[in-house]
C-alpha cells in the first residue's frame, strides 16, 4: 500500500497592516485625544501629538488615495503660508513659539484629515466619545485644581531638556505645570485660584471647557446607553463649580453664543418643547451663578485684575504693527517694551494677524466660515451642537487664543462636519 503522502503545509503568513489594507486604524487619532492628560503629566504636550500627527502622516501615505473633502483645504494652504512666514524669525526663543505654533497647526490639519479619510474605523460617534473622555479629565483636574491650587508637577521630561531651554516662560510652564493658575493682584484681600490642568493657563482651561462641552451635549444627543446618559448629566452640573472659579469671560460668552444658536435653530424646526427645555436649564444655571455669589465673584476679580485696558492696547499695537508687514507678518508674537505684553497675544486672530500677516488671517477665516456655511444645514441635533462650537469661535477668537488640544477639537470637528456632508453621513 502507497503510504500516503503528507499534507502540504501553508505557510504562515502575518495579517497585514491595517493601512495595506486600505484601512486606517483608530488608534493615533483616540490616543491624541484621549491621551493628552498623559502628555501634559509627562511634560510631552510640546511634541506628543506632533508624533501622533506623524504617524498618522504615515498610515495616510502607506494606504495612498488620500481624499481631501471640500472645505479642508484652506487649513493646508494656512500651513504653507506659516512656512513662508519663518523669513521673519529673528531669534532662538522666538523660534520656539513659531515651532510650537506651525507643529499645533499641522498636528490638527493631519488629525483632521485623517479622521475624513478614516470612516471605515472611526464613525462619528466614536470620536466624540474620546472627546468626551478628555472633557471628563479636564472637569476632575480643574476640581483638583480648586483644592490644590499650589500644586505644580515637576514632569519627566524636565530632567532631559536643557537647562538653556527651560529659561523660557513657556517651555518651563510644560515641564513644571501647575494645577491651578493662582492671581493675586494688588489690592485684593485673598488669591484667586483658577483651575488651568491640563494646561498652562486658566484661560487655555476655559477654552477647552467652551469648545468640549457642547460636543458633550452632541454624544447625548446620539443617545447613549442610559447609564452614561446620567453619568454625563450628572457631571455637567459638577463642572460648574471649577467652569465657575476660572472666572473666564470668554468661555461664559462662547457658552452662551452655542446655547442661543442651537435653541434658536431648534425653535425654527419646531422644536419648541426641546428649545424651552434647553432655555429653562440656561435659565437656571445663570440664577445658580447669581444666587450661589459666583458672578459676584467673577465681578470681584475684574474689580482688581481688569485687563480690558490692557487688551485694547495690545490689539492697538497688533494692529498697527501687522501693517509694517501686512503679507507675511512676524513669524511669532514678540513682546512691546511700551506696553510690557507681547504684540500678537491675547486672541487667536491677533496672533495669526500679527505672525502671518493678514493673509494668514484670511485663510483661517476662509477655512472656518467655510466650513459653518458649508455644513449649516446640521439636520441633527448632535450636528448642530457640533456646529455651534465653529459659530462661537468666530467671536471668541479675538478675545482668546487656542492651544494644543484645542485647535485639534475645531479641526477635527470641522472635519466630522465636513465628512457627514460630502459622504452623506448622518449625525443624530
Amino acid at each position: 500500500m502507497t503510504a500516503l503522502a503528507p499534507a502540504a503545509v501553508r505557510p504562515h503568513r502575518a495579517p497585514e497592516p491595517a493601512a495595506a489594507r486600505g484601512v486606517l486604524p483608530a488608534w493615533p487619532l483616540q490616543l491624541m485625544i484621549v491621551g493628552y492628560p498623559v502628555e501634559w503629566a509627562l511634560g510631552a504636550t510640546a511634541f506628543g501629538s506632533i508624533l501622533l500627527a506623524l504617524v498618522m502622516a504615515v498610515y495616510l501615505a502607506v494606504r495612498g488615495r488620500v481624499r481631501i473633502v471640500p472645505g479642508l483645504l484652506p487649513w493646508f494652504l494656512l500651513l504653507a503660508w506659516v512656512l513662508a512666514c519663518a523669513v521673519g524669525l529673528h531669534s532662538g526663543n522666538q523660534a520656539i513659539g513659531y515651532v510650537q505654533r506651525f507643529g499645533d497647526l499641522a498636528a490638527a490639519g493631519v488629525a483632521a484629515l485623517y479622521y475624513v479619510n478614516a470612516r471605515e474605523r472611526i464613525p462619528a460617534a466614536r470620536v466624540l466619545s474620546s472627546f468626551v473622555l478628555l472633557w471628563i479629565a479636564i472637569v476632575v483636574l480643574g476640581i483638583a485644581a480648586i483644592r490644590f491650587p499650589d500644586v505644580h508637577l515637576t514632569t519627566p521630561m524636565s530632567h532631559l531638556v536643557p537647562a538653556s531651554l527651560q529659561s523660557n516662560s513657556l517651555v518651563q510652564q510644560l515641564l513644571h505645570p501647575p494645577l491651578a493658575e493662582v492671581q493675586h493682584p494688588w489690592g485684593a484681600t485673598h488669591p484667586f485660584d483658577r483651575p488651568a490642568a491640563p494646561f498652562p493657563y486658566a484661560n487655555s482651561w476655559g477654552a477647552a471647557y467652551a469648545i468640549l462641552t457642547p460636543v458633550v451635549l452632541a454624544y447625548l444627543a446620539l443617545r447613549p446607553r442610559r447609564w452614561k446618559v446620567v453619568a454625563l448629566v450628572g457631571l455637567l452640573v459638577v463642572s460648574l463649580w471649577p467652569a465657575i472659579q476660572t472666572s473666564n469671560r470668554g468661555m461664559f460668552l462662547g457658552l452662551a453664543i452655542g446655547i442661543a444658536y442651537v435653541v434658536a435653530r431648534l425653535a425654527l424646526r419646531g422644536r419648541l418643547l426641546v428649545a424651552v427645555g434647553a432655555v429653562g436649564t440656561a435659565l437656571a444655571a445663570a440664577g445658580y451663578l447669581v444666587a450661589s455669589g459666583s458672578l459676584a465673584a467673577i465681578l470681584g476679580r475684574q474689580q482688581y485684575s481688569d485687563s480690558t485696558a490692557t487688551r485694547s492696547d495690545i490689539y492697538l499695537g497688533t494692529f498697527r504693527a501687522t501693517l509694517e508687514s501686512p503679507f507675511l507678518g512676524w513669524a511669532s508674537p514678540q513682546t512691546d517694551s511700551a506696553i510690557g505684553y507681547p504684540l500678537g497675544s491675547q486672541g487667536l486672530a491677533w496672533t495669526l494677524m500679527y505672525s502671518y500677516g493678514f493673509v494668514g488671517l484670511g485663510l483661517f477665516l476662509v477655512f472656518l466660515v467655510g466650513a459653518i456655511v458649508r455644513t449649516g444645514r446640521a439636520p441633527g441635533t448632535a450636528s448642530l451642537w457640533l456646529h455651534s462650537v465653529l459659530v462661537a469661535l468666530v467671536p471668541v477668537m479675538w478675545f482668546y487664543g487656542l492651544g494644543t488640544i484645542q485647535t485639534i477639537a475645531i479641526a477635527v470637528i470641522a472635519g466630522v462636519l465636513l465628512r457627514a456632508r460630502a459622504t452623506g453621513e448622518v449625525l443624530r
